[in-house]
């Protein structure tokens, strides 16, 4: 009997928050609008830490308050503690 599996794409948060290149939210939030139109349904976006040890996720919070909320996405932000949990729940 096969089972079902879930994907989550990663892209957003893991594949830009090592990227020495700083990506302006606009264009991140144009790579999380065009991941929608690939069929994505689950993403992680964000990552809720210190912005001066990870700039690239400094904008974690104005991305999270911008996804498109009415395309049945379910968003994912990383928080490694309590600070980054409060940031998360008040996005």
């Amino acid at each position: 009997m096969s089972r079902p599996i879930e994907i989550v794409e990663v892209g957003p948060r893991d594949g830009l928050q090592n990227d020495p290149a700083l990506m302006p939210t606009d264009v991140k939030l144009e790579f999380i609008d065009r991941l929608i139109d690939a069929g994505v349904r689950r993403m992680e976006v964000a990552s809720f830490v210190n912005p001066k040890l990870v700039p690239a996720m400094a904008d974690s919070d104005d991305i999270m308050g911008r996804v498109p909320r009415d395309r049945g996405v379910t968003y994912i932000g990383l928080a490694l503690n309590e600070r980054g949990m409060r940031r998360a729940l008040d996005t």
